[in-house]
Order: C-alpha cells, then structure tokens, then sequence
C-alpha cells in the first residue's frame, strides 16, 4: 500500500499535466465458515464430501484455508488524461513499472 501511494507521488512529479488519484480498494477473498470462528453468522457453510462418504466443512477440512486472510488490500493509481494520446500511456505504463521494480528491487 505503502509503495503504490508513493509511486502516485512521483507520477504527480513526472507527469505535472496529468491529474492523479491514489485508491485503496479493500475485498474478502472468501466468507467461509472456519473452525475458529467465534459463531457461524453471516459465514458460508460450504460442505464437501470426503473419501469416507462424511459431509464436513471447507473450512474444516483444507488446511490452507485456516491460514489464509480473508481480507486484502491494494492500492490503484487513476489517471486523468486524454486517452487517444498512446504514447503518454505508454510513457505513464514505463515509469510505473521502472519505479516499482526499483522499489522492490527488481
């Protein structure tokens, strides 16, 4: 979140013509029921069948489910720009991807 609200920093920097709008966008990759859920309001109880013939919970029974977050974030970076000027885009795209590899060190 960090580096994408400071890549939209520089690109206001780079591209002083092009208005900018810095977004985060939150959302649930999933609403299972698991096992360690205080109650099971408002979470889905997907049953599967195991090799035994047993109904049980998703949640119960993957084991990479119990460890994954629900929620995750990502920030977007908006650009307000005539859209029929390509290589402006192109430009914005390359100065986007050099910054962030940088950041990260690839």
């Amino acid at each position: 979140m960090r580096a994408s609200r400071e890549l939209a920093e520089k690109m206001r920097t780079e591209f002083q013509n092009v208005d900018f709008y810095w977004d985060k966008a939150e959302a649930k990759i999933h609403t299972l029921l698991l096992p360690n859920d205080p109650d099971e309001a408002g979470w889905v109880q997907l049953r599967v069948i195991d090799k035994a013939g047993e109904s049980k919970l998703l949640g119960e029974q993957s084991h990479i489910l119990q460890y994954v977050p629900r929620d995750f974030q990502r920030g977007r970076i908006f650009a307000d720009f005539d859209g029929s000027d390509g290589s402006l885009r192109k430009r914005m795209r390359d100065f986007a991807k050099a910054e962030y590899a940088r950041k990260i060190g690839g």
